[in-house]
């Protein structure tokens, strides 16, 4: 495992909600922040009940948005990403980092399914994705991606 991948992992396990995650959570983010010091999570964000808000990392998403389905995951730099059959003509992937920020947006033709999304030359770790059909958010996922 590289050191990548390492960090990839830890911080998939300190983005969870603690009181699921045991002391594997706050293991995973002091390791974490030896070499991320301005790192923090928001347990009360993390551990609302799923009824309310469904999490995916750090982004809190409505429970009516869909989990894309998207494989493989972790990958390497290639995704491939189910389009919904329910679509109309605007498709847009937005690709966001750990803090929120957009790192890529990618417009999708609705009739190839499944998409394939190039995502080489992008920094490991993880990510988030969002899937607007008509200016609308329709789904979400985390994905891991590994530089080797």
């Amino acid at each position: 495992m590289t050191g990548a991948e390492a960090q990839a992992v830890l911080l998939g396990i300190a983005g969870q909600c603690p009181n699921t995650g045991g002391d594997a959570v706050y293991r995973a983010r002091s390791l974490y922040q030896l070499q991320h010091p301005e790192m923090r999570w928001e347990d009360g964000v993390l551990c609302e009940p799923a009824a309310r808000n469904v999490m995916w990392g750090a982004l809190p998403v409505q429970a009516t948005v869909s989990r894309l389905k998207v494989w493989p995951n972790p990958t390497k730099g290639m995704l491939f990403l189910e389009i919904p059959s329910a679509c109309g003509v605007e498709l847009r992937l937005q690709v966001l980092d750990m803090l929120g920020r957009t790192v890529k947006n990618i417009a999708l033709e609705t009739d190839s399914s499944p998409a394939s999304i190039p995502l080489k030359g992008m920094n490991g770790g993880i990510y988030f994705l969002k899937l607007f059909c008509q200016g609308q958010l329709i789904g979400s996922e985390k994905i891991i991606l590994s530089n080797n």
